[in-house]
């Protein structure tokens, strides 16, 4: 799957663009995400949100704000996964309040995402991004977080 297609299937070219910081991506961009969006681990983070949106979706609670700005990666999560997430984003030279691992999702839903396997999946998807080729660290890492940033926008907007 392309990368216009990947991301023209739900949100406009303009937000996806901004996600990945290209107006254009390359061949190489779109080889990349396709790599990604193939990993088990890609699916796996797919199922926990899905799961997430759906917990959110039967929670009874009210939020006291409709939207939270959530970390991709964990600022402050103790677990092995979550600190070298971190590690990765560091060397990337990537802020971990940055707006490369933010992103505004429903308060319900974030309630639901900070899991073991949630942060798994994503110091996976971002350990195979960093390892495509060491030179490129911070662009493939980047192109990671988009492609993470996107199917977290996408579950939360669009499913159910």
């Amino acid at each position: 799957m392309g990368l216009s297609s990947l991301f023209s299937k739900f949100i406009p070219w303009g937000i996806a663009g901004t996600i990945l910081l290209t107006p254009t991506p390359t061949a190489n961009d779109e080889a990349i995400i396709d790599s990604i969006i193939t990993l088990p681990e890609y699916g796996v983070l797919i199922s926990e949100l899905k799961r997430a949106k759906e917990k959110s979706e039967k929670s009874e609670k009210k939020p006291k704000y409709n939207k939270n700005n959530h970390h991709i990666v964990p600022r402050t999560k103790q677990s092995e996964d979550a600190i070298r997430a971190r590690a990765i984003l560091l060397g990337a030279g990537i802020p971990i309040n940055g707006t490369l691992n933010t992103v505004d999702v429903s308060t319900k839903m974030h309630w639901f995402m900070h899991t073991d396997i949630y942060v798994s999946s994503v110091y996976k998807i971002l350990q195979f991004a960093q390892r495509i080729s060491p030179e490129n660290q911070q662009a493939n890492v980047t192109i990671a977080l988009g492609c993470i940033k996107n199917l977290i926008y996408n579950i939360d907007n669009y499913l159910l």
